[in-house]
């Protein structure tokens, strides 16, 4: 929010900043820490079970998935954060599950536990080689 808010003062001013941009951008900082704290509570991490997974739907509504009905997985970067699109084979509707979870080995654990072997979602988050290997 910092740079967003230099780069605006900046091309309204001609990239010369003064003492009372850069106070304007300081104080972004907070509100900035605020702002991600309250989406960070408004998106729930996704919940993975043996009968299947929970995530959200583009609009921001819970949906669970059930392991055996997940026809498709489709990746989606913005930036470096990635999510899959898991798509129903019951009713087409699409579940979207972060993979940037707060504990993703765990995450990634469970899913790779939980989830049978053909499921699609498998290709998502499998680890990558290590540099040894």
């Amino acid at each position: 929010m910092f740079l967003f808010y230099m780069g605006l003062a900046g091309f309204d001013e001609g990239f010369r900043y003064d003492k009372l941009d850069l106070a304007g951008g300081v104080a972004c900082l907070p509100v900035a820490w605020v702002v991600s704290w309250v989406l960070s509570r408004c998106f729930p991490p996704c919940i993975v079970s043996k009968d299947g997974i929970q995530g959200d739907s583009c609009w921001g509504f819970r949906r669970f998935i059930p392991w055996q009905e997940i026809k498709e997985a489709r990746g989606f970067r913005f930036f470096h954060l990635r999510w899959v699109r898991l798509y129903s084979a019951r009713d087409q509707k699409v579940t979207w599950i972060v993979l940037f979870q707060a504990h993703s080995e765990d995450f990634v654990r469970e899913i790779q536990t939980l989830a049978p072997s053909d499921s699609p979602i498998l290709r998502f988050v499998a680890k990558p080689p290590s540099p040894e290997s």
